[in-house]
């Protein structure tokens, strides 16, 4: 069985339930990147790769280089047979124009790539203009120089341009002197070509370093000078291989090559990967780096990379566990420092390099192209829904002028009259942004749902046309089969919406009541044209239900959580006691029991330097002494209120959510780990069905075991790095704006209502 539409398909193989967001995209979005160079440059070389990942993946993507670099650059990547497939020339801005409208996205990849961007754009609106940032170009430049200008002017040059970068430093420098947004994606390797070879290390000790004149920032006549001296330091038990420049180039500059070193010229990707496999140590002095790529592609090869403090490789370098960080601006601390690691012993090296493999690991051509493709999908989805006001489903017939009534039942605390957080984020929310999408959303209660729905006149304006009942909202067996009876006969349309298993805590033993409520909630399942859920765990449980599931994740809402609104870059703070915080249910002592040795031990250890702070979690009288139970005012039972209380009093540096392996737990969804984000903290989890598909470790969160000792570690090596801290919590916010909000996410809601408008009866399979 298969529903198609626009943005959804269903597809059930094997008895197995897929849930896939978007496979259409051929026809919608194609990619040109402006790169008009020969190629084998470290931001080269990011393109590549990342293009010929999309190619692979079936989308339509082009490199533009100028006519007469095209020979160079197919030569530099001669290693990869597909290269003229995603290759196009041009001879001048003319021919670029011409080959531009055959795209979608057209993305600048240099400074002044953006000039020619501006001229596609005026005369091509409907493109997505892009910038895919390698560096930060002003700095290449004198101040006040007329390519300094150039630079400084290329960010701002295209209104409404995507601004994306590799590196959070980029995206920080940017933001900091721009005041512009740049998204972060992930950077890639080519494990093909890097990989690393497992010999064990020997007495001696061989450095290699890229030595290229032709790039100032690159020092290499710093370079040089710290290998000469190192050279001299260690005579015959260290060795040198210097490539990016042949020997010629090097003496003409007048500088001494140490008598130890081989020279290698300039070499081919591959080249490169084989002088790093066979060294132990890889020199990048340079004065900064915006990313690094030399170094990660070293540690990919099992080298351990001496990297620059200033820039962005602290994204992936960790200081003497997988790698080397020295302050290249004063030779004093390259040599000390790169002496010390010459002279580490050679078990405690190898553990180093260890490391450095597995960090290179994460990164992935795959992983980094899909994080670019997604951004620009979404924003070039963005730009046609706001040129065009909604997008074109087929599969809705439906007049231009006619709105889409959709009703909603949801469970209400009788208590307070209120509506569980679930409702809004689930329900509320989403359906309420979707007026802009000519969406009628009201919230009934049974008697006035039940009263719309028995009105005879179909084509009153007051007639519902899509009903979505949520959870548990309907306690009674009766009112269920009512309501569905009442859908069926009145041209309806039903949505059921689940984000727990619920069904599998009701059994034989129960209260009669919550007995009935299972049958009520196990008839609107079977009978719903479409059930919505939070997780493809639990849409697996639910296709015994309903054959038609649909996953849509959750999200935060942009407006609640204040997501639109400028904020400074997450920066690394020293204060005192750091504030961990878990919040959640009462439904969670369970799991707070797995994390409650770690953290007894690291209050006992730690004293009034760590506070450790409960928002919910268990009854108050449960909590231990050493807990800091917070007690929300009255008030804040609604949920805008309470993300409100939140995030004025948003105190707290690290998120925690350990959660226990049981039927119930591996249903849910990744919720907690974006509350985390949206207050801008780093979050520690349990590795897990839940959590392991959306944080990967030390990247954008820490997953751990649920061990005592893992939990106490990993909380341990925040708390000890306020630095760790701020870029895992930078990384998961920047792909919170990207990927988790109602902003870039609505239009998977508004694809459920136009789909199961377009349904008939008679093609639902129950």
């Amino acid at each position: 069985m298969k529903i198609h539409n626009d943005n959804l398909v269903l597809e059930t193989l094997d008895s197995k339930l897929k849930v896939k967001e978007v496979t259409n995209f051929r026809d919608m979005i194609s990619i040109l990147f402006i790169l008009p160079v020969q190629g084998g440059s470290g931001g080269a070389h990011s393109v590549v790769q990342e293009s010929l990942e999309l190619h692979r993946y079936g989308v339509k993507v082009k490199i533009a280089v100028l006519e007469g670099r095209y020979s160079k650059f197919l030569g530099n990547y001669k290693e990869i047979p597909e290269i003229s497939q995603i290759v196009a020339s041009y001879r001048n801005i003319d021919e670029l124009k011409k080959l531009a409208q055959n795209f979608s996205v057209v993305c600048a990849t240099i400074y002044h790539t953006a000039i020619e961007l501006e001229e596609i754009i005026k005369e091509n609106p409907e493109i997505l203009p892009a910038y895919y940032i390698q560096d930060y170009e002003p700095f290449f430049f004198p101040v006040k120089s007329q390519k300094w200008e150039e630079a400084e002017k290329s960010y701002k040059r295209i209104p409404n341009a995507v601004l994306f970068a590799k590196t959070q430093w980029l995206c920080s420098m940017i933001s900091q002197r721009h005041g512009l947004k740049v998204y972060k994606v992930e950077p890639s390797i080519d494990h093909e070509v890097f990989y690393p070879s497992l010999r064990q290390t020997n007495s001696s000790r061989r450095v290699s370093a890229m030595v290229r004149f032709s790039t100032k920032r690159r020092a290499p006549s710093r370079t040089l000078q710290i290998a000469n001296i190192l050279s001299d330091l260690f005579a015959d038990k260290v060795s040198f291989v210097l490539f990016g420049s042949s020997s010629e180039e090097l003496e003409s500059y007048g500088i001494p090559i140490p008598s130890n070193a081989e020279v290698m010229g300039v070499l081919s990707r591959s080249g490169v990967a084989s002088v790093l496999r066979e060294s132990d140590i890889f020199l990048d002095l340079s004065d900064y780096q915006a990313f690094g790529r030399t170094a990660l592609e070293a540690m990919a090869c099992g080298c351990v990379a001496v990297v620059p403090k200033c820039g962005g490789a602290d994204e992936f370098a960790v200081p003497y566990v997988n790698s080397l960080v020295v302050d290249t601006l004063s030779d004093r601390d390259c040599v000390s420092k790169i002496a010390e690691l010459i002279a580490t012993d050679s078990e405690t090296l190898f553990k180093i390099k260890l490391n450095a493999i597995e960090t290179a690991s994460r990164y992935s051509k795959k992983r980094a192209a899909l994080s670019i493709f997604n951004l620009l999908y979404n924003k070039l989805l963005q730009k046609r829904r706001e040129n065009s006001g909604l997008v074109n489903y087929s599969t809705v017939k439906k007049a231009d002028n006619k709105r889409i009534k959709v009703a909603a039942l949801l469970p209400c605390r009788s208590d307070i009259v209120a509506f569980s957080g679930s409702s809004y984020i689930r329900v509320v929310e989403p359906y309420q942004v979707l007026n802009q999408d000519k969406i009628d959303f009201c919230i009934e209660d049974e008697d006035s749902l039940i009263a719309k729905l028995a009105r005879e006149e179909d084509k009153s304006s007051s007639k519902v046309d899509v009903v979505v009942v949520q959870r548990n909202a309907i306690a009674k067996q009766e009112v269920a089969s009512k309501i569905l009876h009442l859908v069926q006969t009145r041209n309806c349309k039903l949505i059921y919406e689940i984000d727990d298993n619920l069904f599998d805590t009701v059994d034989t033993s129960s209260s009669p009541t919550l007995q009935e409520q299972l049958q009520a909630m196990t008839i609107l399942c079977r009978g719903a044209h479409i059930v919505t859920t939070s997780t493809p765990t639990l849409a697996q449980k639910l296709k015994s239900f309903n054959k038609n599931v649909v996953v849509l994740p959750n999200v935060l809402s942009d407006n609640l959580w204040k997501l639109n609104e400028t904020k400074e870059p997450i920066s690394a703070s020293l204060k005192t006691p750091v504030k961990l915080l878990y919040m959640g249910t009462r439904t969670h002592f369970e799991d707070f029991k797995i994390i409650e040795p770690a953290l007894e031990r690291l209050k006992e250890e730690r004293g009034d330097k760590l506070e450790i702070y409960f928002l919910g979690i268990c009854h108050p009288r449960k909590a231990p002494k050493w807990i800091d139970y917070l007690k929300p005012p009255l008030g804040v039972d609604l949920y805008p209120h309470f993300v409100n209380w939140l995030l004025s009093n948003n105190v707290w540096d690290i998120g925690l959510a350990p959660l226990a392996d049981n039927s119930l737990n591996r249903s849910k969804s990744y919720l907690k780990f974006l509350d985390y984000t949206g207050l801008g903290i780093p979050s520690i989890c349990s590795v897990s069905e839940t959590f392991s598909p959306i944080i990967r470790h030390k990247i954008n969160g820490l997953l751990v075991e649920n061990r005592a000792n893992d939990w106490y570690e990993g909380i341990t090596s925040l708390l000890d790095s306020p630095q760790l801290r701020a870029s895992l919590a930078q990384a998961a916010f920047d792909e919170l704006l990207v990927d988790h909000t109602l902003k870039t996410k609505s239009f998977n809601w508004l694809s459920v209502v136009h789909q199961v408008m377009g349904l008939k009866s008679s093609s639902i399979d129950f």
